[in-house]
């Protein structure tokens, strides 16, 4: 996986839902918390990989929580980039798939974890993506969790770059996902594989014990290059991954502030024309 032009032609949204239960202990999936009124982390995360400009959105994830994710999700999400440039929206604006990746049988209460679900869903959107053809394989991946809430503005003013070459990190208070935070980033083909060759090695020195599936992100991306890469700091993060992290966003001048986009979300792309 070559880059020959500073700008790259497919960014893909990586959206991991496939790691170990957090502690809400409810009986729908975690990332469909909500986070303000008809607005759930899911539904976030996808809004902010097509604010990234993203040009596919994988959601990674077991196969039994996506039938609910998909009915509420659906298959489409259009770009809010030309949506808001143009007047005649809805003739041109840009139509994002949004695709949904089941965890491998092999990797099922054996590295099940949400690191590796990022790997995986990075995995199969290339395999895919090329498999049709070679010229609209992903060169590079985006990656956003569910469980974290940040500024619209720090993804929008950021197309071009995270479209670009450069690496990008996201990063508050000094802590990126390197720190077991649930912080956005972008790699490429590199990073990938330094990072499956460490979870493999590791998982392999416990002689391929099950304890993979408990890796946290810290350990899964070891081998993300964070040194030349570029950071962005954020004014204000909120990580939802935990019951405590949830109280405190609910409880904050952040909470709410951003309402679900109804006009993005155009639901199922089977029953948009089964409809008519």
């Amino acid at each position: 996986m070559l880059f020959r032009s500073q700008r790259i032609h497919h960014l893909a949204g990586i959206i991991p839902v496939g790691g170990q239960p957090l502690d809400f202990k409810l009986p729908w999936h975690d990332c469909l918390m909500p986070i303000s009124p008809d607005y759930l982390a899911i539904e976030r995360a996808v809004f902010q990989c097509a604010l990234a400009g993203c040009e596919t959105i994988w959601i990674v994830g077991h196969l039994g929580s996506q039938p609910l994710i998909r009915k509420r999700v659906g298959d489409i999400v259009l770009d809010p980039n030309p949506l808001i440039m143009t007047k005649t929206a809805y003739q041109h604006v840009k139509e994002i798939s949004i695709y949904y990746v089941p965890i491998h049988p092999k990797d099922r209460a054996k590295r099940d974890c949400l690191g590796w679900s990022v790997l995986y869903g990075a995995d199969s959107a290339y395999r895919v993506s090329k498999f049709i053809s070679k010229w609209i394989a992903p060169e590079k991946f985006f990656c956003v969790f569910p469980y974290g809430i940040l500024p619209d503005e720090s993804l929008e003013g950021n197309r071009i770059l995270l479209s670009s070459q450069e690496t990008v990190i996201y990063s508050h208070n000094g802590k990126t996902v390197k720190d077991n935070v649930h912080l956005p980033f972008t790699f490429n083909a590199d990073d990938f594989f330094r990072c499956r060759d460490i979870v493999k090695h590791k998982q392999a020195a416990e002689w391929g014990n099950t304890s993979a599936r408990y890796y946290d992100l810290a350990t899964v991306f070891k081998g993300l290059d964070t040194i030349s890469a570029a950071v962005i700091d954020l004014p204000w993060y909120h990580d939802i991954g935990s019951w405590e992290g949830y109280k405190s966003y609910m409880s904050s001048p952040q909470a709410g502030i951003y309402a679900k986009p109804k006009t993005l979300f155009k639901g199922n792309r089977r029953n948009r024309y089964q409809d008519r």
